[in-house]
């Protein structure tokens, strides 16, 4: 009996260790949020496959048009000049030692699928959209600050 309770009590203190080293999902959108406000991203290539097969668009005829980091959001201005605030996950962050590289952002939209991957310099941005779960429409760009 004294070896079972010694074993639980054991296993009791293991779990209320924390580890500094470890990085958690809260502090990665934290960190991920710091460092990208007040960024605006502009198209440099877009494809849909709104005509039936998947070709590349116009820059002008992008879905997304420029997306900005503020306040903890992403700021998406479309193709119609709507400008829309959105909220924001970074869906591959997870307890871990490493910050994630590539950054995925798995943005809280209407919308089926909206995500947004950088690498971990934010030298360029990549979105794929998809407006409808069931339907084959998607769109994709790319994006530099």
């Amino acid at each position: 009996m004294l070896k079972r309770i010694l074993v639980v009590g054991f296993c009791i203190g293991l779990m209320g260790c924390d580890d500094d080293a470890i990085v958690y999902p809260p502090d990665v959108k934290e960190t991920v949020a710091t460092e990208l406000e007040n960024t605006v991203w502009k198209p440099t290539y877009a494809a849909s496959n709104e005509s039936g097969t998947h070709k590349q668009e116009s820059l002008s005829q992008a879905y997304i048009q420029e997306i900005k980091f503020e306040d903890n959001v992403v700021v998406v201005t479309e193709r119609t000049g709507k400008v829309t605030r959105y909220g924001y996950d970074v869906s591959n962050a997870n307890n871990s030692t490493n910050f994630p590289d590539p950054v995925q952002l798995n943005v809280k939209t209407n919308y089926a699928n909206l995500y947004l991957t950088l690498p971990r310099d934010y030298s360029n941005m990549e979105m794929y959209l998809r407006i409808k779960e069931k339907e084959a429409l998607f769109y994709e760009a790319r994006y530099k600050k």
